[in-house]
């Protein structure tokens, strides 16, 4: 009910979404599916621990280009990169949605992630910060 007070969610309606986790996390992936699926829109929920391979694969047998990606183990810019890449090798425009604990690894030695929200903005990935970010951006 928030979001419908605050978006035109009726804009989602009927959108085609595929929605994955990149990792073993699932409630963040749960709780985006099941909101995007009350606002009306088509979800393709591909589960967790998904490959950025299998993501596209996924995205190309539905025809969907709006992809939302939940991470949260520190291998955001890792999984970014390679997503990217693959779009590229096959000539498709996606657009990528990443929300969750978007830090990675940047050297060897680090023993905490590093939040990597700007590396993936200037990689023109939409990042969130809250479902209700994700549904305004989806609609733009």
């Amino acid at each position: 009910e928030k979001i419908k007070n605050t978006v035109d969610y009726k804009r989602i309606k009927n959108k085609d979404v595929c929605v994955v986790s990149g990792d073993m996390h699932s409630y963040g992936l749960y709780v985006i599916s099941r909101v995007l699926e009350k606002l009306g829109a088509n979800v393709v929920d591909g589960g967790n621990a998904m490959e950025a391979l299998d993501t596209l694969d996924l995205a190309d047998e539905y025809g969907i280009n709006d992809i939302c990606i939940s991470l949260h183990n520190g291998q955001a810019l890792a999984y970014a990169k390679l997503i990217k890449q693959l779009a590229r090798d096959r000539k498709t425009n996606y657009r990528f949605f990443m929300g969750g604990q978007l830090t990675s690894f940047l050297n060897e030695d680090d023993t905490e992630p590093v939040d990597v929200t700007d590396q993936l903005q200037q990689m023109d990935i939409v990042t969130t910060e809250t479902v209700e970010d994700l549904v305004k951006k989806l609609i733009i």
